[in-house]
């Protein structure tokens, strides 16, 4: 698994493209494993896979990529649901700040701990 680490960190876009290509497969053998309570027996799949993500979440100079958004509520009305209730409404801009401002839920992700 270090060997596919060290690839994906060089600078080499190929090296890179070559780790790219187990991911889909690594993350079915961790789900898998996870699924069937046999976690500890991938914990280097685990290691990878959090390591790689870390090389994402952060930028050039190694500083933290915390990257946030809100989550709609579908509890609540919006313009891509029930139309009927939102047809009336002009969307002003308090309109719209009402439908943004409405129960949701701020999440944010950035680098893990390993």
């Amino acid at each position: 698994m270090h060997y596919l680490f060290g690839f994906y960190r060089s600078k080499e876009i190929e090296l890179k493209r070559f780790t790219l290509v187990f991911l889909p497969t690594l993350i079915y053998v961790y789900l898998n494993a996870v699924a069937h309570g046999e976690k500890k027996s991938c914990r280097g799949v685990e290691a990878l896979l959090v390591g790689l993500y870390n090389l994402e979440a952060v930028d050039d100079n190694c500083e933290a990529q915390n990257i946030s958004f809100r989550l709609p509520s579908l509890a609540q009305a919006s313009l891509y649901h029930e139309p009927m209730s939102l047809a009336p409404l002009s969307l002003t801009e308090s309109a719209l700040r009402r439908l943004e401002e409405c129960n949701t839920k701020l999440v944010r992700w950035g680098p893990l701990t390993q």
